[in-house]
């Protein structure tokens, strides 16, 4: 990440809504990441556009809560896998 931030690809920005996360944004004036990503974005922004505000606010809720359960996951299969290898 730090080299994306370095080569000027992306910047971060603080979460409004949690001042513990951070939010990687894509800058767009490069080129290259312009190019590559500006498609996606507009891509994005057409498939929410089909959803309600209140409809976005749960799907919203339920990725952030299933990226909470698969980071807990994954933290789990490491501290086994650790676990095991040690015995």
């Amino acid at each position: 990440m730090t080299d994306l931030k370095i080569t000027g690809f992306v910047r971060r920005q603080n979460d409004p809504s949690d001042r513990r996360k951070v939010i990687i944004v894509p800058l767009y004036e490069n080129n290259e990441v312009g190019n590559t990503y500006l498609p996606l974005h507009a891509e994005m922004l057409k498939l929410a556009s089909a959803y309600s505000d209140e409809e976005l606010e749960l799907i919203t809720q339920f990725v952030g809560k299933a990226s909470t359960v698969l980071d807990e996951q994954i933290h789990r299969l490491h501290s086994t896998t650790n676990n095991n290898s040690s015995t």
